[in-house]
């Protein structure tokens, strides 16, 4: 049938007399799953104007729009590999393949418009005014989808905090005490790992082959004032406020009554606490690593060796552990308690 309604361009010729359809389907905004329905349809044939619910009429040049999709038609899956008919300007002939679906209060109908063809025949800007609202309400879903994706997640990370804070507080007691205690050799030490944890030795005039160099691990175990546990602190209280629990409809909730500024600050905290979370987790495991008996025994197969600038004795055992430095001043010891190596943090 030929539908006798105005386009929305102002003084536009005509509708042919085809076999276009009007169909009064939605007297109310369509609800999601009839887009879920036609995007699926133009995802598998190409063809929008298909769509079994779809008008091909021209739109009418008043009343309220709303923009409901914007998508993409493959020219590879249309029958003819042409483009689509657009009932704006080109109702019986090819013309688009980026297009939008819109309602219109005044047919109840929806349509499949040309991206371009609404923007230039629409002189009122109504589509314009739609398509900013669409926009913004999109920008809004995929915050919210990002954030669904993440919110669930949060009492597993805040677990993994709780159960590492012993371990943080021990790491940064062994640490500070190194530095304070046993200065010298924490200089020394802290120069190796300048060059990726080799202990300089000055190798004796003659001798072949050279020895080999030995290496120590746990660069950040020497890293100045980290605060590990501080640090974990500060972020689980940043995650406390994003705690909704692991039930997905609770976080749904919780997201639907945050305003959009609340949604980005929210990411930003999330992105955050993963990020120290992670650094944490390498500090913890670097700690673990340089108290471990294997490297302190490492330490002191060093010190044994000609050409280094001091004798001392190095181990951890019985969960303790001790750097004691010959003819000088510098003795630490310390317990093992509550240092161990880290659990990898759940992801946010």
């Amino acid at each position: 049938m030929s539908d006798s309604s105005r386009s929305l361009a102002a003084g536009s010729p005509p509708q042919p007399a085809t076999g276009l359809v009007l169909r009064p389907a939605f007297k109310s905004r369509p609800s999601g799953v009839v887009v879920e329905a036609f995007e699926r349809h133009v995802r598998e044939t190409g063809c929008p104007e298909t769509f079994d619910r779809i008008s091909t009429t021209r739109p009418p040049p008043t009343g309220g729009l709303a923009v409901l999709t914007e998508f993409h038609a493959q020219k590879g899956k249309r029958p003819r590999g042409d483009f689509a008919p657009c009932p704006i300007c080109s109702p019986d002939s090819p013309q688009f393949l980026h297009g939008l679906l819109i309602w219109c209060e005044a047919t109840s109908a929806i349509y499949a418009i040309g991206m371009d063809c609404g923007h230039t025949l629409d002189r009122e800007g109504r589509l314009d005014r739609a398509l900013s609202v669409y926009n913004r309400q999109e920008a809004r879903r995929r915050l919210e989808d990002q954030l669904l994706e993440q919110l669930p997640l949060v009492p597993r990370m805040r677990r993994w905090i709780a159960a590492h804070m012993p371990v943080a507080e021990a790491a940064d007691r062994l640490s500070h005490g190194f530095r304070r205690r046993a200065p010298l050799v924490y200089k020394v030490v802290k120069q190796a790992f300048d060059r990726n944890g080799e202990l300089p030795v000055r190798q004796p005039e003659g001798e072949q082959p050279p020895a080999e160099p030995i290496r120590l691990v746990g660069p950040s175990f020497v890293k100045t004032s980290f605060g590990a546990e501080v640090r974990l602190k500060r972020t689980d209280e940043l995650l406390l406020a994003l705690d909704n629990g692991e039930d997905e409809l609770e976080c749904i909730e919780a997201i639907g009554r945050m305003p959009e500024v609340q949604l980005v600050k929210a990411l930003k905290f999330l992105k955050t606490a993963e990020r120290e979370v992670a650094k944490v987790f390498e500090y913890l495991a670097d700690c673990a690593d340089f108290v471990s008996p294997e490297n302190m025994a490492r330490l002191a197969q060093w010190s044994e060796r000609p050409g280094t600038p001091f004798r001392l004795m190095a181990y951890a055992e019985r969960s303790r552990v001790k750097v004691f430095m010959y003819r000088d001043k510098s003795d630490w010891g310390d317990t093992l308690d509550g240092m161990s190596t880290p659990e990898a943090p759940p992801p946010l």
